[in-house]
């Protein structure tokens, strides 16, 4: 059993700064946590250690002890967090994603898993989806499976999002939240 720590101990890596990922951050930053972001490009979130590009990356592995994904799946992060990458993290750490599965190589988080290099993960997103039955993820100890909820989505405030961006179309504004289809997101 690990002892416990105050949210101010805590060093959590955020992978992913845009919209979702900078509100995380900011939110466990609110709540004391030392945060550090990474994304492709460079940004600035308030209270946030904003990291970029591979050097940045590595730097925001070796220093988390829990890590949090966010990122959409693209041609550059597919694949993202293979052994080497996952292998980066500090003994102990922690894992979440509830970005896309095509970021992470299960088999190399379930042998850093069992060789108890990291210390458990909480997965909402999988390569495969539905995770097949019979996958090892579904009976590792190490390994909490939610069903792709992370982000549920409220009724009501869709609404008032497609209402606001269909009043931004009529005055011939931008609608907010495009997916730029070249970034993949």
């Amino acid at each position: 059993m690990l002892a416990p720590k105050l949210p101010a101990d805590v060093r959590v890596g955020v992978l992913g700064l845009g919209e979702i990922g900078s509100a995380v951050a900011q939110a466990l930053a609110a709540d004391s946590y030392q945060v550090s972001g990474w994304s492709r490009s460079p940004r600035q979130v308030p209270g946030v250690d904003c990291l970029f590009g591979d050097e940045g990356l590595d730097e925001l592995l070796v220093g988390s002890e829990v890590l949090a994904c966010v990122l959409p799946s693209t041609p550059q992060t597919q694949g993202l967090l293979n052994a080497q990458r996952l292998a980066a993290l500090p003994p102990g750490a922690m894992l979440i994603n509830a970005g896309r599965g095509d970021l992470l190589d299960e088999d190399a988080l379930l042998a850093l898993l069992d060789a108890g290099h990291l210390r458990c993960a909480q997965l909402d997103v999988f390569a495969s989806e539905p995770l097949p039955h019979g996958h090892r993820l579904w009976q590792h100890p190490a390994v909490t499976v939610t069903p792709h909820i992370a982000a549920i989505t409220l009724r009501e405030e869709a609404v008032r999002q497609i209402a606001a961006n269909l009043e931004r179309l009529v005055a011939g504004e931008e609608a907010q939240g495009r997916v730029v289809r070249e970034r993949g997101y």
